[in-house]
């Protein structure tokens, strides 16, 4: 009997320990969690959950909220339900390659192309890009948004072949900064896929998930009854999405269930991963392998560093499909947990960190006194993150997304805001204040984040984010600024329709084909800006990505955009030839015609500038 009440006594232990008090009352860990899911599932408007917390190598709360198929009313189970976790399936990569290290086949400190010599590797750097940094992404690739799915399975080219079509010089030295994206984790699957000589989605079943017992985990991508559906919230109403094929799938193509990350977190919680990989190798997983400054949280392989309060855990979180998933590590307290929804929700995860922290570890140390500060003015400034796509149209997104503006305050504090559509990689999701506290070092005013500013060799200014993805930014000039190039849209399409109208009613005197030739030159620069190009961009596409994110998703007006520069650079040329004809007409004339031909060099420059010649992919 004594034995029984002391068995008791110690699972109530575990259960209300920490808890939070409301109304003079602990409340119960399942509790807090169900109230939880209830509260921000509404207000964040998500379909379905699932969730699975693990503490000390056991499961304590498992559990599936909403539903995973609301058509059919199918709920979410954590035992069943597969849901889709996007970048948390860069994991399995960084395992895999572990796993082949220890086994003496890779070495990390090898330059990639040792083990891929096929593929199209531009690095214009002296140094050389590692294995390490493919796993730390220290790689210099830049993002990738085009050429991303598929809408069929037989849509899907092999990752090799993506690679060598897709792939894209390093913009970055190899090792001086994180540039996360999915051609660092792509390239180590390819890797993994030729030492091992067998495809990267059945290696990873064999070394990795069936001695872990994930039995019902797979990156092999199949629209089955049992993976949750995705859903967007549109119009009060939430619209299915159709399912998604991963071109590169080690990037985001794991579908997983709660219990089985359970089993994942678990094993790495114990220091061995159930033999699937050493000690060594999951304590380098738990340490920090890189950090952009000495005061920042870093990344680790496979994860990012996250501290809050005073406390450090690691996170590897998706967000690529639509859908949100986070799998959170807190080795000091042999404890983690995974949660995945089908819809986008980024607050959800952090909510959720912020939550345990508070449970199990309540008394954190009070964020570091800030420092007097001189001129906190000199890091004001817009900030662009770094790896923005140089090569592909998705180049727009480089004034559009991923901005962030540093204001400076009376008291020597700023504030960080995101711009334009938000930023996807710092964490920076509404504005926040920041206090420094060593010199180019600022923690957030209520303790859960960190960033650093630095001047880099170049003589740039970078903002280094310890936040989400740990995102490296750079302070922009006036002539980089979205308020530049929406100024030359306007310039350049004013001028246009002026010619345009000009050549229309004949007010220049000059010969008719020159005539002609200036005002067909302005309609189609004015149709390309205000019509053809906005309809390229908008038209077909599906899940609210635009067709350029597909392989197999055709737009057919972006075959006429692709085409119109260059119809325009030889119509451009014929209008020059005939200005300066001498029968071309009088000099009034002749400077008028000059003038569209020199605006239509502009623009044609521009649309060059933002790889919309030929439209790059």
């Amino acid at each position: 009997m004594r034995r029984y009440l002391l068995v008791l006594l110690a699972a109530l232990m575990l259960t209300f320990s920490a808890a939070p008090v409301q109304g003079g009352v602990e409340m119960p860990l399942d509790q807090l969690i169900d109230g939880f899911f209830a509260e921000r599932m509404a207000e964040q408007h998500i379909p379905g959950a699932v969730f699975v917390l693990v503490k000390d190598g056991k499961v304590v709360h498992s559990r599936g909220y909403g539903f995973a198929n609301l058509e059919s009313g199918v709920r979410a189970d954590p035992d069943h339900s597969l849901f889709r976790v996007a970048s948390v399936s860069k994991l399995f990569a960084t395992m895999a390659v572990l796993q082949l290290a220890e086994r003496g086949q890779v070495s990390l400190t090898d330059s990639v192309t040792r083990y891929v010599p096929d593929l199209p590797l531009v690095n214009p750097f002296d140094r050389p890009l590692t294995v390490r940094d493919l796993l730390l992404h220290t790689d210099g690739f830049e993002e990738r948004n085009t050429r991303i799915f598929a809408l069929s399975p037989e849509g899907l080219p092999g990752v090799g072949e993506t690679l060598r079509t897709d792939l894209k010089p390093l913009f970055a030295q190899p090792g001086e900064m994180i540039t996360y994206g999915s051609f660092g984790s792509a390239v180590a699957s390819y890797l993994v896929q030729t030492v091992s000589g067998m495809p990267f989605e059945q290696y990873v079943e064999q070394h990795l998930l069936k001695p872990l017992g994930m039995e019902r985990t797979t990156l092999l991508q199949e629209q089955r009854p049992d993976v949750a559906t995705v859903y967007r919230h549109m119009d009060d109403q939430y619209v299915a999405s159709p399912y998604l094929y991963i071109t590169t799938p080690a990037t985001g193509g794991a579908s997983a269930t709660a219990a089985d990350m359970g089993r994942l977190i678990a094993a790495l919680l114990q220091g061995d991963a159930a033999g699937v990989l050493s000690r060594y190798s999951v304590e380098a997983m738990f340490q920090q392998q890189f950090t952009p400054h000495p005061g920042l949280p870093g990344v680790t392989y496979g994860f990012f560093e996250h501290v809050e309060n005073g406390r450090k855990g690691i996170v590897r979180e998706g967000s690529g499909l639509g859908v949100g998933s986070r799998i959170f590590l807190w080795p000091e307290q042999n404890l983690g947990f995974f949660v995945a929804c089908n819809t986008r929700s980024d607050e959800l995860g952090n909510e959720l960190t912020s939550l345990m922290l508070d449970h199990f570890a309540p008394a954190a140390a009070p964020a570091p006194a800030p420092a007097q500060v001189v001129d906190s003015a000199r890091f004001a400034g817009t900030y662009r993150y770094v790896q923005y796509s140089r090569h592909t149209v998705s180049k727009v997104s480089a004034v559009m997304a991923g901005l962030v503006r540093v204001t400076p305050n009376a008291d020597g504090t700023v504030t960080m805001k995101p711009l334009g559509m938000g930023d996807p990689y710092g964490g920076f999701e509404e504005p926040t204040r920041w206090a420094e506290v060593e010199p180019g070092l600022f923690h957030r005013s209520d303790g859960k984040g960190a960033v650093a500013f630095r001047t880099g060799s170049d003589g740039h200014t970078y903002l280094y984010s310890a936040m989400g993805y740990h995102g490296t930014y750079e302070r922009l000039t006036w002539y980089q600024m979205l308020a530049f190039h929406l100024g030359l849209i306007l310039l350049l399409g004013g001028l246009f329709l002026v010619f345009a109208v000009v050549a229309a009613f004949g007010l220049w005197g000059l010969a008719g084909w020159t005539r002609g030739l200036a005002g067909v030159v302005s309609l189609l620069g004015l149709l390309f800006l205000v019509a053809v190009l906005p309809a390229g961009f908008n038209l077909g596409g599906a899940a609210g990505f635009p067709s350029i994110a597909f392989v197999d998703a055709p737009n057919p007006v972006l075959s006429v955009l692709a085409n119109v520069p260059f119809a325009l650079s030889l119509l451009t040329a014929g209008l020059a030839a005939f200005t300066w004809w001498p029968a071309a007409g009088p000099t009034g004339g002749r400077m008028a015609a000059s003038a569209v031909v020199l605006t239509s060099a502009a623009f044609l420059a521009f649309v060059r500038y933002w790889n919309l010649w030929g439209l790059r992919l």
